[in-house]
């Protein structure tokens, strides 16, 4: 499995497993990846309103360090 399969499958089970009712309930504006000076990557997610009527949530999603498989 490539590293970019292997970063998808990690997002999907984040989604679905650890943040299901966030990512049920608002529509993922954006997905940043960012390093924080540590050795594996994390993802956050900034989210919009589903309806166009409501304002957008103030929420983010900081999921939990992702370390590609053979990483030291």
């Amino acid at each position: 499995m490539s590293i970019e399969e292997d970063s998808i499958a990690f997002l999907e089970k984040q989604m679905d497993d650890n943040f299901s009712e966030v990512f049920a309930q608002y529509l993922v504006e954006d997905i940043v990846w960012d390093d924080f000076g540590m050795s594996g990557q994390r993802a956050y997610c900034f989210f919009a309103s589903a309806d166009p009527a409501d304002a957008d949530p103030n929420i983010i999603a900081l999921l939990p360090p992702y370390y590609p498989r053979g990483a030291k």
